[in-house]
């Protein structure tokens, strides 16, 4: 199995330093997660925030920490830092080759789709974000992976793309048909995708910061070297 990884971010519209920050860990026992933090507030604060909590989560993957356990840890972390000043969205995708699973750990308000060949699900339960309150926890979901299954995660500035103009809020099903009318090989192409209808729905300029992470699995021939590729495009 082949794991495919595509991201796209905006920065919000007069803003240099966006306050969402992603990565990619590899996971000890096989498998990757991508991890995506929503810093709280706009510019260079939001993204000390995120780029803190990206740290400490990095370091607790790379260790073999739960993908559950890794979320807990890192609020703790920032609520100790922080005097609960500081907040974060944080979402946390895994592909478990030990599980053969993929797992999802959100705390945020933003949803996480998941669209297989023969169905959608939609995880959207708003759960608190971290860094704040003294107790939190994220809310778990673990799907067993299949061939040509794709997930996409997004923050706040994807989901409420268009409020700020007319009240109109992206819909979650024009995501699922971006999904749908592409393959796990366009994982780039959906992510952009899905940034350039939010940025449409904004009028061209972003409302807030926005980040997508579209994740396939595909199935692949296990012949010849295993080769690993990763490419990446930052605007300066």
């Amino acid at each position: 199995m082949e794991i495919k990884i595509g991201i796209a971010r905006a920065n919000k519209y007069e803003f240099s330093s966006c306050g969402d920050c992603c990565d990619i860990v590899e996971r000890p026992t096989g498998g990757v997660s991508v991890v995506m933090v929503d810093g709280q507030g706009n510019g260079a604060p939001a993204h000390s925030i995120a780029s803190f909590v990206i740290g400490k989560a990095r370091s607790l993957i790379e260790g073999g920490t739960r993908d559950d356990d890794v979320a807990r840890s890192v609020h703790e972390a920032l609520y100790d830092l922080s005097d609960r000043r500081m907040a974060a969205e944080l979402t946390i995708v895994g592909v478990d080759c030990e599980a053969e699973s993929i797992i999802v750990s959100r705390n945020t308000s933003a949803p996480v789709i998941i669209c297989a060949e023969e169905y959608e699900a939609v995880y959207d339960d708003e759960a608190g974000a971290i860094g704040v309150n003294r107790h939190v926890n994220p809310l778990i979901c673990e799907i067993p992976y299949e061939a040509n299954m794709i997930a996409v995660a997004y923050t706040d500035g994807i989901r409420l793309a268009g409020k700020k103009r007319g009240g109109r809020r992206i819909d979650t099903q024009k995501i699922v048909s971006i999904v749908r009318d592409n393959s796990v090989d366009d994982v780039d192409f959906i992510a952009r995708s899905i940034i350039d209808l939010a940025l449409e729905m904004d009028g061209g300029e972003a409302a807030d910061d926005m980040t997508v992470v579209v994740l396939g699995l595909k199935e692949t021939a296990d012949e010849g070297a295993r080769i690993d590729s990763l490419s990446a495009s930052y605007s300066i």
